[in-house]
């Protein structure tokens, strides 16, 4: 199940029959009324403020279970050291990992593209 602040964000979720409900990580309100099932395993923190994915990483360390896991997204080294110290775990840090991803994605592309000019030379 997905939260987002945006209540038209979750509407165009719902409409491609994703479980989203609106809602803000940031609100004390929102924690006080959430309920944690079992059937969670897995928490993902996405939110584009450090501020945001701390506070809610806070709010889930309060909760103390073992039943989930949290990961979080994090632009910068001491934003990720910071979420680790919260017992955050996988952290992914957007600026480190970009270059790579973009890396991957270019040799895949050009691979693809060396294929496909192999091929005609082989017609």
């Amino acid at each position: 199940m997905g939260i987002d602040y945006n209540h038209q964000t979750t509407l165009q979720h719902r409409n491609l029959g994703r479980r989203v409900i609106t809602g803000d990580a940031i609100d004390s309100d929102f924690w006080n009324k959430l309920q944690l099932t079992d059937n969670i395993k897995l928490i993902l923190l996405t939110m584009p403020n450090h501020n945001g994915n701390h506070f809610a990483a806070e709010q889930l360390k309060k909760i103390n279970s073992d039943s989930f896991k949290v990961a979080a997204i994090a632009h910068f080294k001491e934003d990720q050291q910071d979420l680790y110290d919260l017992g955050v775990s996988p952290v992914y840090n957007m600026y480190e990992e970009a270059g790579s991803g973009f890396a991957r994605h270019v040799c895949s592309e050009l691979k693809l593209i060396l294929n496909k000019s192999h091929y005609k030379h082989e017609l």
